[in-house]
């Protein structure tokens, strides 16, 4: 609903028309799952940021979520650099970029990256060989050569509270890219430090202008948001495209692995239920939730495991559902996604009641990713259905 490839390509082709020296940074943090899916998305996120010109990239610990190998193949993919200063692979398997410039009039603009050490734990899990140098180090080194025409740049990874004592601590950075938790950027500016949260899942960006003269002030910034007001992009459009071409071609929801439901229940569809529930059922029959796998088909997005999961019915479990062929019945949101698989009911009315959905049982697909705009109050009514007679 907000945010997406295509969308982004527009907004930084628009922004680059206003200003040609925009410089696209990007603080990493692409990935957060594992996967062969995820390993699809890494292929098209290299595309898609080759295209968007990128200046520079600050790894994030979720960056090493496939592997040492997948890291590698990431750095060696891109047109740009791909920064961690104060990382070193003591299996020397990985080679990490310190620091990278680019040109821009008589000013140089050079970029760091710097991983907080409370993020080493992060990192080993992922590749167990990767030390974490502490930043009090790096700093001692950089202090000595910054010149006067040049704007330094870094990306940031850690608590909040470590980046801003950093930008407290030292003045060496004209701007900070760094992390925190939500969704949308923010700026602040600690002493002489420019300091703009990137937030997650790229829903929004912040275009910053600079004085092109020392001490480089702030000019403005502005925050964007990724939206309807955004046309999509020929070229992201593609992307997506073939990205769901190969989540077909390799069956990547097929491959998903399924847990069990506790107690053993599996899933009956809902026209198992209608038998005993027909006002219920026929309620729900006039819902968007009885056709929500219809918008995956029109889109093309019936093979993807991410849309699965809330379009249908208990696609995570066993016995839920496969595809539009083997379980057909569950190709929707059913009874069964609110209320739990319900073979067991269905042996035993009265000893396995029906359990009544509360607010966070919408949340678990309604959330600010898919449905920014859900209110309960709004929206439960729509849905809601006559209440069950005691048996």
């Amino acid at each position: 609903m907000l945010g997406g490839i295509a969308r982004r390509q527009t907004a930084i082709d628009q922004a680059r028309d206003i200003n040609p020296n925009l410089m696209v940074l990007h603080n990493g943090g692409l990935l957060q799952k594992f996967g062969s899916q995820a390993e699809l998305k890494r292929t098209v996120q290299i595309k898609d940021l080759n295209k968007l010109d990128v200046s520079a990239l600050g790894i994030a610990p979720s960056d090493f979520i496939l592997g040492a190998g997948s890291l590698m193949m990431f750095q060696q993919a891109t047109s740009f650099p791909v920064l961690a200063s104060n990382l070193i692979d003591t299996k020397n398997q990985i080679k990490f970029l310190e620091e990278s410039s680019l040109k821009q009039g008589e000013i140089t603009v050079r970029f760091f990256s710097l991983i907080d050490q409370s993020q080493s734990k992060e990192v080993n899990r992922f590749v167990d060989s990767i030390q974490v140098e502490p930043i009090a180090v790096k700093i001692k080194e950089w202090k000595e050569q910054k010149k006067e025409n040049e704007f330094w740049v870094l990306f940031f990874h850690g608590p909040v509270h470590q980046a801003q004592k950093l930008a407290v601590e030292n003045d060496l950075f004209n701007l900070m890219i760094y992390n925190q938790q939500g969704e949308i950027p923010y700026y602040q500016r600690m002493k002489s430090v420019n300091m703009i949260s990137t937030g997650i899942k790229g829903r929004y960006f912040i275009a910053a202008d600079f004085e092109s003269t020392p001490p480089f002030n702030l000019i403005n910034n502005t925050r964007y948001t990724l939206d309807k007001n955004h046309s999509h992009d020929p070229f992201g459009d593609s992307l997506i495209a073939d990205y769901k071409l190969e989540l077909k071609n390799d069956q990547v929801a097929k491959k998903h692995p399924k847990v069990s439901w506790p107690e053993g229940a599996t899933y009956v569809g809902s026209k198992r239920c209608a038998l005993c529930h027909r006002p219920q059922y026929n309620m729900w029959k006039e819902t968007k939730h009885a056709k929500a796998v219809e918008p995956l088909i029109s889109n093309n997005s019936h093979f993807d495991p991410e849309c699965l999961q809330c379009h249908t019915t208990g696609f995570e479990f066993k016995g839920g559902f496969r595809d539009l062929k083997k379980s057909k019945a569950l190709g929707n949101v059913g009874c069964e996604t609110c209320h739990g698989p319900r073979s067991l009911h269905v042996r035993n009315p009265r000893k396995f009641q029906n359990p009544t959905p509360t607010s966070s049982t919408c949340l678990q697909c309604h959330d600010a990713e898919n449905s920014p705009k859900f209110e309960f109050d709004t929206y439960w009514p729509k849905v809601a259905h006559p209440k069950l007679e005691k048996n």
